[in-house]
């Protein structure tokens, strides 16, 4: 039986879905996530869910729960700087709830610090409002 503060503190997360269209690349941004000072011991990662009937998921998801919105800012900067840091081209989808937005790594090679910094603005604000 949960105690009425876990329960609260269950609900007061939000689940942040980060889908990879190659499957190779997942353990890099776990990786990536874990080693992140902002990040540390604020997200969790758990496991692909798996449709019923499925053999698989068809694209590699990393699920993060996140404590409190601010630790989604850290977040979608630290997927945006990963995505930039990769040599070949990935896709990530990024969802809160039904709120979905795509950013590929090829258009943040040669993105300005300002540039990064207003799509990672720009991501939290689309996810996260109301």
């Amino acid at each position: 039986m949960s105690s009425p503060s876990s329960a609260a503190a269950e609900s007061a997360r939000t689940e942040l879905v980060v889908t990879l269209d190659d499957p190779t690349q997942r353990s890099a941004l776990r990786r990536w996530l874990d080693e992140s000072e902002e990040l540390h011991g604020r997200v969790e990662v758990a496991p692909p869910v798996v449709e019923p009937g499925g053999l698989g998921p068809e694209l590699e998801i990393v699920r993060l729960l996140l404590e409190s919105g601010g630790v989604a800012t850290v977040l979608i900067e630290s997927i945006v700087l990963w995505l930039r840091s990769r040599r070949s081209d990935v896709s990530v989808e990024v969802s809160i709830g039904r709120k979905k937005i795509k950013v590929r790594s090829g258009s943040l090679r040669n993105a300005s610090t300002e540039d990064l910094a207003k799509l990672v603005r720009s991501v939290t604000r689309e996810l996260t409002e109301k």
